[in-house]
């Protein structure tokens, strides 16, 4: 979806996106960060939180569960042109509508006061990124897109012109984020609520991840700054009445069309995941041996990225389909055994696991290892793990070669 509140949008139209719904929630003063936490160049302090809550694991179908622990969005500030539609649209209706996704690419953004036309599309969103997430937003809200909208019209032109929206009824720190010089940044105070209980996990020093298109394209941990303010707080299970895991932290966004996305933890969707597997069988089938192997994600730091190894038997079939219908890999990963075209045998799998396409060669003599993760969609720390593991059993280190010599590798 995609949700306009402010100054700000809101998206997690992409691949793993994950923020349910956005409310507006004006703070207390005790809540507000002291001037001694701000920097001399920085804004006024933010006067109002923009609490993402999470929705659960499948929510909207029949397998929703009580899995509340993976968030992932966008946030940017809008253009001026977007700004001025919301400030017209605000004039003139209170309705709310939720994202529809048609095929001719026009959708309506969900916003708090408002309904907001909008003719960006969501597949052009996705198609600019190999991480699913886009590098805009791809088009602008069209502010006269409704007859009730005309009266309003000459006073949006003349904002969209001026870059400065100024809304008599907004709060002060509306005022001034819609008044910046657009080569200005804006300092905003998020919330992500009703996650499972993580009080351990970042009591011990864990932060969620973050990374700013096109700027700063790698993930990073969110820094312990005062500025950055961040916070987490446990209100108790919200199947007592209580209000779940929250946590809270304080963000710059750039006025240039940047986006910054945050995440649970370091993203990898599945059309990473398709792009890597697809790209190491295709080395293993041309190359045959010393060609560097991919890197796991060019938004991820490495430090170790190793070479491809020699006489490995690599072969690739779908094991089965998940609940959406994605395809979910088998891979059989050992050392190639002599003149397999005219000796070997294939593996014959136990008819229940229904797989398909061509079987991989048996290699009776060597026991099979298997390796399994990713099982829950948020768990990505398991799916680096995995992927690093994998890489290792293809590379040329000897200890690896001396595996496949031994073993079989389901992964």
């Amino acid at each position: 979806q995609m949700v306009a509140l402010g100054p700000f949008i809101f998206t997690s139209d992409f691949d793993g996106g994950n923020m349910g719904s956005v409310e507006r929630i004006a703070l207390l003063p005790t809540d507000r960060p002291s001037s001694s936490c701000m920097p001399r160049s920085s804004t006024l302090a933010p006067t109002e939180e923009f609490a993402i809550t999470v929705a659960p694991d499948c929510a909207g179908t029949p397998y929703v569960n009580s899995c509340r622990s993976w968030f992932y969005f966008g946030v940017s500030l809008a253009s001026s042109a977007e700004a001025a539609a919301e400030h017209c649209a605000k004039e003139s209706t209170t309705a709310s509508t939720t994202v529809g996704h048609g095929s001719c690419g026009q959708c309506d953004v969900e916003v708090e006061e408002a309904q907001i036309p909008c003719v960006a599309d969501h597949e052009d969103v996705e198609g600019d990124s190999t991480s699913a997430e886009g590098s805009g937003f791809g088009g602008d809200i069209d502010c006269g897109a409704s007859d009730d909208l005309d009266g309003a019209e000459a006073a949006c032109s003349a904002l969209a012109a001026d870059e400065t929206i100024v809304d008599d009824m907004e709060g002060l720190q509306d005022k001034t984020a819609s008044a910046l010089d657009p080569c200005s940044d804006v300092l905003i105070q998020l919330a992500v609520l009703n996650m499972n209980n993580q009080t351990p996990l970042y009591r011990q020093g864990y932060r969620p991840w973050s990374r700013t298109l096109p700027h700063a394209p790698r993930w990073r941990r969110l820094a312990d700054t005062p500025e950055m303010g961040f916070s987490f707080d446990w209100g108790g299970d919200p199947n007592d009445g209580g209000t779940g895991f929250s946590i809270r932290w304080r963000q710059r966004l750039r006025r240039d069309g940047s986006i910054t996305y945050f995440a649970f933890c370091a993203p990898f969707g599945y059309d990473d995941c398709q792009e890597l597997v697809a790209e190491l069988a295709n080395g293993l089938t041309s190359a045959g041996g010393g060609t560097t192997l991919k890197c796991l994600s060019e938004a991820l730091q490495e430090d170790w990225v190793t070479r491809l190894g020699s006489g490995i038997y690599f072969h690739r079939q779908e094991l089965g389909r998940s609940l959406e219908g994605r395809v979910v890999d088998i891979l059989t990963i050992t050392a190639q055994n002599g003149d397999m075209t005219t000796s070997a045998e294939f593996d014959t799998p136990p008819q229940e696991l229904g797989l398909r396409g061509p079987q991989p060669l048996d290699f009776p003599e060597r026991p099979i290892v298997f390796f399994s993760a990713r099982v829950h969609p948020g768990e990505t720390p398991g799916q680096f793990a995995f992927l690093g593991s994998l890489r290792f059993l293809l590379s040329d280190d000897p200890r690896a070669a001396a595996l496949r010599d031994r073993f079989v590798f389901k992964l």
